[in-house]
């Protein structure tokens, strides 16, 4: 359903959420929509610092690469951003109301994609209000179950 909004929100045709596993500090994928297996099975569990959802998750706030093929940091992951079709992706750190980390959602494009400001300020406030929502569906206000 978070995932659905979003896609909706900032009209991408795809997009996935990644939850942390507070053990690992990796993400791992438990939603998506529109990508096939090869990248499902790359980005399964993501723990590095230079996808957009590993600096999203890192840096506590939202992720923008407009352009895949030019971020440096995003360098290792390129070939699997072109088999998959994308060259633009946001991340947003899901965060429960107490500002534990949950996951991530993001939102990937075909070509180069700058999101407005007021993209900007919507998906940061969605993203807050569905980790709300995940920390309460599963027990804690602070998402730790």
């Amino acid at each position: 359903m978070a995932l659905d909004g979003a896609l909706r929100l900032l009209r991408a045709p795809r997009g996935n959420i990644q939850l942390l596993d507070p053990a690992t500090g990796s993400l791992t994928i438990a939603a998506q929509y529109g990508f096939g297996a090869e990248f499902l099975e790359y980005f399964a569990v993501v723990n590095d610092a230079r996808s957009a959802c590993g600096r999203a998750a890192r840096s506590g706030i939202p992720v923008q690469i407009t352009d895949v093929t030019t971020d440096p940091a995003f360098a290792p992951h390129r070939e699997a951003a072109a088999a998959a079709g994308f060259r633009a992706v946001q991340s947003t750190p899901l965060i429960s109301a107490s500002g534990t980390l949950l996951g991530v959602l993001s939102t990937h494009y075909q070509e180069p994609h700058q999101m407005q400001d007021t993209d900007r300020l919507i998906i940061r406030h969605y993203g807050e209000l569905a980790g709300q929502i995940m920390a309460e569906r599963i027990g804690r206000p602070d998402g730790r179950g």
